[in-house]
C-alpha cells in the first residue's frame, strides 16, 4: 500500500534498497528517479509503518509513520562511495529508531546523528530535522491506510551543527521557515553552507522580521 502511495504522488519506483542487516521491522528505501516535473530522487522508507510507534497517549494518531528525503539529479545510487550511501543509511537508522527504543518520531523532531550510532559520517551534517516539504504535494504527506492506520511521512532535512544547535534551542519553526525560503527543505546538499551564516542575507532579514 506504500508503494502505490508513492507511485500514485511521486511517479513509478525505480529501484529499491533492502536493508541488509535482519531486524524486528523490516525496512525498505524506494528510489523514485528524476522526471520532467521533478529535478532530484526521492528516497522514501517502507516499512516503518509495519507496526506502530510508541506515542504520548494524546497523540495516539501519530503512531504510524515514513520517512523521505530529497537528493540531487546527478546522485548514483548504484555507488559504494560514502557521500552517495549515507542518505539511505540514514534514513534507515532513522526507520528503525522507534522500534528500537520504544518511542517515537513526528513533525518538528530533531535528531543528532551521534544518537543513531552511524557508520563514519562524510558529511558535514550533525542532525536531521523531521518536516514539511514545499516539493511534495498536501495529498501525499498522509495515507489512510485502514480505519484506524494513518499513515504520516515526514520529509527529512539534514541540518549543520549551528543548525541543530538552534532547532534544539528554539523549536523548528523558525528553522523551517529558513530551509523553506531557500529551497533547501529536505534537499541533501553536502556542500551547502549554513542558513545562518552571517553572511546570509535571508537569516538576517527573517530575524529581523521575528525580534519586530
Amino acid at each position: 500500500m506504500v508503494r502505490s502511495h508513492i507511485e500514485a504522488h511521486l511517479g513509478p519506483i525505480e529501484h529499491i534498497v533492502r536493508e541488509k542487516v535482519q531486524s524486528k521491522i523490516q525496512i525498505d528505501i524506494q528510489i523514485v528517479a528524476p522526471a520532467s516535473n521533478r529535478n532530484h530522487f526521492t528516497l522514501v522508507t517502507s516499512g516503518m509503518s509495519d507496526q506502530p510507534m510508541t506515542t504520548p497517549i494524546n497523540l495516539h494518531q501519530y503512531r504510524f509513520a515514513e520517512l523521505y528525503m530529497h537528493v540531487p539529479s546527478n546522485w548514483h545510487y548504484g555507488s559504494n562511495h560514502p557521500i552517495v550511501t549515507w542518505p539511505i543509511d540514514l534514513l534507515l537508522k532513522l526507520a528503525q529508531l522507534p522500534h528500537t527504543t520504544a518511542s517515537w518520531l513526528g513533525y518538528g523532531h530533531s535528531i543528532s546523528i551521534d544518537d543513531l550510532a552511524p557508520s563514519s559520517n562524510p558529511t558535514a551534517f550533525t542532525g536531521v530535522l523531521l518536516a514539511s516539504s514545499i516539493l511534495e504535494h498536501e495529498c501525499f504527506q498522509t495515507l489512510q491506510a485502514s480505519l484506524g492506520k494513518r499513515i504520516h511521512f515526514y520529509n527529512v532535512c539534514p541540518l549543520l551543527n549551528d543548525e541543530l544547535e538552534l532547532v534544539q534551542q528554539t523549536g523548528p519553526t523558525y528553522m523551517e521557515d529558513l530551509l523553506i525560503s531557500q529551497g533547501l527543505t529536505g534537499a541533501f546538499d553536502v556542500h551547502r553552507q549554513s542558513v545562518l551564516a552571517p553572511e546570509n542575507p535571508t537569516h538576517e532579514e527573517h530575524r529581523k522580521e521575528v525580534i519586530k
